[in-house]
């Protein structure tokens, strides 16, 4: 069995565009797909799938390790989130095509399930983008609030955490902490509140000041609280509030999940399997998070 060709789809949904990866074989009618989304770098990451294809075309799409080293190795460059996002398509097709020729599921190839159930969170909205960023009055919060809960969902993630330099303003502080309260009101105790900070605060200070005002709500985390990549600013943070933190969306790199782990930066990371560079290399970042 070869590869024959790697293709892109894109797809729009309103906010963003989704991109999928198709590699072909030989085989008739055997083919796989994978997803390459990276919000708002859609061209540079079609661009990239079609620059990388050349490297594993004409391999066995079976020898999956061996075809992500070659992609990561041979392509010279640092590959970044627009490389590594173009990588991690490739790879869940590669692994698609296994599962069709074995003719088995990939998590069966992966070692089999580790549990029979897994909790689920959804965003306030339900899937309507504009909302997951533009809630941040109490009003729609608690009706996006109470519509997510009437669907029988018991957690969802929030953003109403405003964009802030060095300094919080106590009027921004205060909102936050409005806004929780009415929150944890709306909903009751039984519910998991997420809030997702997008990594909007740019120090450690900024960032603690609206975490306080958000601990009396009992978060279940709050999420990149710092921009990514900043692993002593979490730690710095960590050692300052008892609630959770957690970030990993937008790391692309394993050794960038070993450092956080090392330096016991987080309680939680969130590898993306759209950017990590895919399924296997996922596995590889939970193990490090297990050990």
């Amino acid at each position: 069995m070869r590869i024959t060709g790697i293709e892109t789809r894109v797809v729009n949904a309103e906010m963003r565009n989704w991109v999928f990866v198709k590699v072909l074989t030989d085989e008739s009618g055997l083919h796989g797909w994978g997803e390459a989304t990276l919000e708002w770098k859609t061209r540079a990451v079609v661009g990239a799938v079609q620059d990388l294809a050349p490297l594993i075309v004409g391999r066995d799409p079976r020898d999956i390790e061996q075809a992500v080293r070659i992609l990561r190795k041979q392509s010279f460059w640092r590959l970044g989130a627009i490389g590594m996002s173009a990588i991690s398509g490739i790879e869940m097709a590669l692994w698609d095509i296994m599962g069709k020729h074995f003719g088995v599921p990939v998590w069966r190839l992966l070692g089999g399930k580790v549990r029979d159930k897994v909790g689920v969170y959804t965003h306030l909205g339900l899937g309507d983008m504009r909302a997951v960023y533009e809630t941040m009055e109490a009003d729609p919060l608690v009706e996006r609030a109470h519509a997510v809960v009437e669907k029988g969902y018991r957690a969802f993630k929030a953003v109403f955490i405003p964009y802030t330099h060095y300094h919080a303003p106590l009027p921004d502080v205060d909102k936050v902490a409005r806004l929780m309260e009415a929150l944890r009101k709306a909903v009751g105790p039984g519910i998991e509140i997420m809030v997702d900070f997008h990594g909007r605060p740019a120090s450690v200070s900024a960032a603690l000041a609206y975490v306080e005002a958000l601990a009396p709500g009992r978060p279940m985390f709050v999420e990149e609280p710092l921009p990514p990549g900043d692993t002593a600013g979490l730690k710095a943070l960590a050692a300052r509030t008892s609630v959770p933190l957690a970030t990993g969306e937008r790391l692309v790199e394993r050794a960038e999940f070993v450092e956080l782990l090392s330096a016991s930066a987080v309680s939680i990371i969130q590898p993306d399997i759209c950017h990590c560079g895919g399924l296997s290399e996922a596995m590889k970042i939970a193990a490090h998070a297990e050990a």
